[in-house]
């Protein structure tokens, strides 16, 4: 490759990284003024959210608020359930791709870390992470709407047959402890 060729790519990607930023910053604001209204999220970290405790310090020393975002369920399974439904996000540890990347930081990059080092640092195992792209705003807020409510019916679903579950054992302890007694004869 010739100077000439080498020199445009660089001045085009550096020409084109604002663009970029740009858009993925407005596509993390959209997600996360989403997920804060979204009921099962229990905490949001960005910074670009007026009520991020952060927010102020964060926008003296920067334009906007990045294209990096967190939020908390309070439910593991939740939070895994909706990583694997998501369709248009990818799964995987990086940042900063034009491809918008979900991970699950306790279960994908912090995993040797024991659970309870993680726990001290502020790391909860129901923390997701998104790195936002470039796709259109649209798709991903319904990305995140369609991968959220079949994660919530998941969860939902699984809390209903673990109280089945725990109620059949009562009545089952409750059954042997009558049969011990001479009530139950």
């Amino acid at each position: 490759m010739c100077i000439f060729a080498r020199a445009s790519s660089v001045y085009l990607r550096v020409y084109l990284s604002s663009l970029r930023m740009e858009r993925q910053q407005a596509n993390c604001m959209a997600m996360a003024r989403w997920l804060q209204a979204h009921p099962a999220v229990t905490k949001i970290n960005y910074p670009g959210l007026p009520t991020d405790p952060s927010h102020a310090l964060h926008m003296r020393q920067a334009s906007g608020g990045g294209s990096l975002l967190s939020f908390e369920t309070g439910d593991v399974e939740l939070s895994k359930a909706l990583v694997q439904h998501s369709k248009l996000f990818k799964v995987t540890v990086s940042f900063g791709s034009t491809t918008s990347l979900l991970s699950l930081p306790c279960f994908m990059s912090h995993a040797s870390i024991p659970a309870e080092i993680r726990k001290a640092r502020g790391l909860p195992d129901d923390l997701v992470r998104i790195s936002a792209g470039i796709e259109d705003e649209k798709d991903l807020l319904a990305d995140l709407a369609q991968a959220m409510d079949l994660a919530v019916a998941d969860s939902a679903a699984a809390r209903r047959a673990a109280s089945a579950n725990a109620t059949y054992e009562s009545g089952s302890r409750w059954s042997s402890a009558m049969a011990a007694t001479s009530w139950g004869r």
